[in-house]
């Protein structure tokens, strides 16, 4: 416990003579955390109106626009992601999927009948480190679950109609033989 304590008194000692905010020119700390803010706020707004998601939906995309910045690149980090130079690890991107995205997950069999359906079609709106699943939303019982086996269709959100497949003619090349050159 004594150790602990040392510890703990260190580390007091060492943030209570930090002079780093005192250096820095006024406000300057200040209007990066809003300019880091205004990113989160357009990747969340943009992630919304892609899959033409309601706004009740702002936290998950919120949390999920922090989610993928603090894995993307920065210029303060040379050659790593936030998360790397944090963990000190190398990440795999592998999981990530499209927010709101509709994402089939299997209904076990003890919780429905042979004629109901085998799966269900929830929205993603966040991932969840802690489980290491993604986060899903079903409108229709108005329950959020947590899930790793999903098969994920990217392309349609659950608030979307689905794609509309367009057949277009195929392209018609001939000669034209009325000019010279």
């Amino acid at each position: 416990m004594e150790e602990v304590n040392t510890i703990l008194n260190h580390l007091l000692h060492i943030v209570e003579n930090m002079e780093f905010i005192d250096r820095l020119p006024q406000g300057t700390l200040h209007s990066k955390m809003e300019q880091r803010n205004r990113t989160i706020t357009k990747i969340a707004r943009c992630m919304l109106q892609n899959k033409s998601a309601p706004h009740k939906f702002w936290s998950g995309a919120v949390f999920t626009s922090v989610y993928l910045l603090n894995r993307s690149p920065t210029m303060v980090v040379k050659q790593k992601t936030p998360k790397e130079a944090w963990s000190r690890r190398k990440l795999k991107a592998i999981h990530l999927k499209v927010f709101g995205s509709i994402a089939y997950t299997w209904i076990r069999y003890a919780n429905r009948t042979n004629l109901d359906s085998k799966s269900k079609k929830p929205m993603i709106t966040r991932y969840n480190d802690s489980y290491k699943a993604y986060m899903l939303v079903d409108i229709d019982p108005n329950k959020v679950s947590f899930s790793r086996g999903v098969v994920v269709d990217e392309e349609v959100g659950l608030f979307q109609t689905s794609p509309e497949f367009k057949v277009t003619k195929p392209l018609v090349v001939t000669k034209d033989s009325g000019s010279s050159t």
